[in-house]
């Protein structure tokens, strides 16, 4: 590939949503952008999770993706993800048209909630081969060597296990919060590689990096053996910036962190909880008022048959439940009987950076003042706050009315 300047920025986005991250030595540059998946993608992924996790995760062949066979390979277990993964894209109709179209599936995060997936735009590599590194017929499945990737801008296989851990590592934390990333897949479009210039180039000015012939005698001096000298001669040719691999790794999860950042598209995904209130026609006022205040969305409500008690069904924000049975308790005399379970994941339609998408006009009407938070910031900002990450909110808001000290009487 052609060589990269030293003043150019690790990061950029095209105006197609298509973010380029460099390594911090500037010789490999990978090419990632987000696209949401399909409702029903994410639905067969919520309900086989268990599974999923058990395979991908855990490494563990699970007879769920048997196939009708009486066993099954760890190997079979993936090859069949693949294949029930692409049925539901062609079912949603996004693996024929649009940025999925002819991408094949090579990575998967279902950890702790996470629904995120990755495609690879060159169909390289496939999942079997990712996670397991199993042997196939396929052509796929034949060994990308360092040059030929290069010129045709797929990623050699000594770099994929880097190239997944990284994509690991941005699936289980996303750039809001720091919180698994779901309903999202990250499309790989191929992978830069510059292989002329010496890795010394690249060291800073007035660092003395020593080159491989140079530290063969030292490690023999040093550990007294053939060992020594390679693991010296390896840190050596690591340069400043530490192995190839935890470059990759880490410019592989800025690109799908940062490929999100991207005005009015950044959104957060809130639990749900199933609630049933039970309470007579008395306190049926009251406790709507406690629901109202919580953010609750009334499904439905009626007479019980035979009792003089009346029912609600909702679904309640998580952020929003905690000490519920103590304000429906108060609200109620204690004449209430509720029963709260997980039901599904919702996702906000608010943006937590409305200031960013403001138009000029809205600016202009809105003057000085700022913006109020709404929901989705002011849970982004508490999540933020507990994990003891930099917030927005200012610590001291009026200086002159602080006393440090007692004042003499």
């Amino acid at each position: 590939g052609g060589g990269a300047p030293q003043h150019q920025d690790r990061f950029s986005m095209s105006t197609a949503g298509v973010m380029s991250a460099w390594t911090a030595n500037r010789k490999v540059c990978l090419k990632v952008s987000p696209v949401a998946l399909p409702e029903e993608v994410l639905h067969w992924m919520d309900n086989q999770a268990e599974e999923l996790e058990s395979v991908v995760h855990r490494q563990r062949a699970s007879m769920a993706f048997a196939a009708g066979r009486a066993s099954v390979t760890l190997d079979e277990c993936l090859d069949e993800i693949t294949n029930l993964f692409e049925q539901r894209m062609r079912e949603a109709g996004a693996a024929e048209s649009g940025i999925l179209a002819g991408t094949t599936l090579c990575g998967m995060s279902v950890a702790k909630g996470g629904r995120a997936v990755l495609l690879d735009a060159t169909n390289s590599h496939k999942l079997s081969e990712c996670y397991h590194g199993g042997s196939s017929s396929n052509p796929t499945s034949e060994a990308v060597d360092e040059t030929s990737a290069a010129a045709e801008g797929k990623v050699p296989n000594g770099l994929w296990p880097s190239v997944l851990a990284g994509f690991q590592l941005a699936a289980a934390a996303g750039p809001l919060c720091e919180e698994p990333m779901r309903g999202l897949a990250f499309v790989l479009h191929g992978c830069r590689q510059v292989l002329n210039e010496p890795s010394v180039g690249n060291a800073p000015a007035g660092s003395e990096e020593p080159n491989a012939s140079q530290a063969a005698p030292v490690g023999e001096m040093v550990g007294g053996g053939v060992e020594a000298a390679r693991a010296l001669a390896a840190a050596a040719a690591a340069g400043p910036y530490g192995p190839m691999s935890g470059q990759v790794m880490v410019a592989m999860k800025d690109a799908c962190r940062y490929s999100l950042f991207r005005r009015g598209y950044a959104r957060i995904c809130e639990a749900m909880l199933s609630l049933e209130v039970q309470c007579e026609q008395e306190t049926l006022g009251k406790v709507y008022g406690v629901l109202g205040k919580r953010r609750a969305k009334v499904l439905d409500e009626g007479l019980r048959e035979g009792t003089s008690l009346f029912y609600i069904n909702s679904h309640l924000p998580l952020a929003d439940s905690f000490s519920i049975h103590h304000d429906l308790r108060e609200a109620a005399s204690g004449h209430v009987a509720f029963h709260c379970a997980f039901s599904h994941w919702e996702l906000s339609e608010e943006d937590p950076f409305q200031e960013a998408s403001l138009t000029p006009d809205e600016v202009e009407e809105l003057g000085d003042q700022p913006l109020p938070p709404n929901n989705a910031r002011r849970l982004v900002d508490a999540i933020r706050k507990r994990k003891g990450l930099a917030t927005d909110e200012k610590v001291v808001k009026d200086a002159t009315k602080q006393r440090t000290v007692t004042r003499m009487k």
